[in-house]
């Protein structure tokens, strides 16, 4: 560039440079720009389709991993045990699904399902009816914050 001298200064160009600019001077570099905003855009909506099938086969990934998970093997009687163990021993059991017996419910449905049946409930009992109300609280229809 015949002007390079006056890029990033303050100097003022000539009225030939100023010419030169106008005309000719940035035809090509602009088509190049062009070019090449064109070939990102063609290299961006490649790379969008690749990770759109990456995160496809990615989740599906998960979803057969998520098939080996030991959790899914426990006994429904060990899930109930766990449940039990769960219910707060200093106070009763409050209707909130951030705490137990409700936050287990909503694990998943084979959890809730398991949590809803007559012996878990009645585990939940115990012999004494003080924890009456969890028995009530597991059998309600789930519900959300």
């Amino acid at each position: 560039s015949p002007v390079r001298h006056l890029l990033h200064t303050n100097l003022i160009p000539t009225p030939e440079e100023c010419a030169w600019i106008s005309g000719h001077g940035l035809v090509e570099p602009q088509r190049e720009l062009v070019r090449l905003d064109k070939e990102i855009r063609r290299i961006q909506n490649r790379l969008d389709k690749l990770n759109g099938q990456r995160e496809e086969l990615a989740g599906d990934i998960d979803a057969h991993l998520a098939l080996l998970s030991p959790t899914r093997r426990l006994p429904a009687d060990v899930l109930r045990e766990i449940f039990v163990s769960s219910l707060p021993s200093t106070h009763n059991a409050i209707i909130s699904s951030r705490e137990s017996p409700l936050l287990l419910c909503h694990i998943c449905s084979g959890w809730r399902n398991t949590a809803l049946t007559p012996g878990a409930k009645a585990s939940a009992c115990g012999n004494d009816m003080r924890q009456a109300h969890v028995v009530r609280t597991w059998s309600r229809p789930r519900i959300s914050d």
